[in-house]
């Protein structure tokens, strides 16, 4: 698949769920890894192709998994900027937080991290959050559903639109 058919199939998803319409605020949550950064990109060819102007803010966590994190929070930071976009970072020591909670590091991490974007989003007053997500995402969510027990509902694995976020 090339850019153009790419930007023409998200362009089609957005439609169809009737997201982002001119003028959106969209908070981007980024990682800085490919998908991420592709979701950002794509997000602001998008809005050209709409003929439209998105307001894009970049959002990233860092979890204290890692000891790479830090650089690549500043990384993405420098990216950011050379965009003259809006950047928003935030740190949580996501492995004390997980003991202390008793859950997994997964689990605890996806919990800090949608919590914080979602109050990002009402205090710089964000319409939309967008996640990147691919197709190994959805196959290693729903595998996680069943081993869990899940009923129906985990089989269908992520919607395209889940608590006012877009999943691409």
């Amino acid at each position: 698949m090339n850019v153009k058919e790419l930007i023409r199939t998200i362009n089609h998803t957005l439609k169809s769920h009737n997201l982002f319409p001119e003028n959106s605020r969209i908070l981007v949550a980024c990682s800085g890894g490919p998908d991420s950064m592709a979701l950002l990109h794509l997000l602001k060819d998008i809005a050209i192709h709409r003929h439209t102007t998105y307001e894009i803010g970049v959002a990233i966590v860092d979890h204290c998994i890692r000891p790479e994190s830090k650089e690549e929070v500043l990384w993405l930071q420098h990216q950011v900027e050379a965009l003259g976009l809006p950047f928003y970072s935030a740190t949580f020591d996501v492995p004390r937080l997980s003991k202390e909670q008793k859950m997994s590091e997964e689990t605890m991490g996806r919990q800090v991290r949608y919590q914080w974007l979602t109050e990002v989003a009402k205090s710089e007053n964000y319409d939309y959050i967008a996640v990147a997500h691919h197709k190994d995402d959805q196959a290693e969510s729903i595998l996680a559903h069943i081993i869990r027990g899940s009923g129906l509902n985990g089989l269908a694995g992520m919607s395209v639109v889940a608590l006012n976020m877009l999943l691409l």
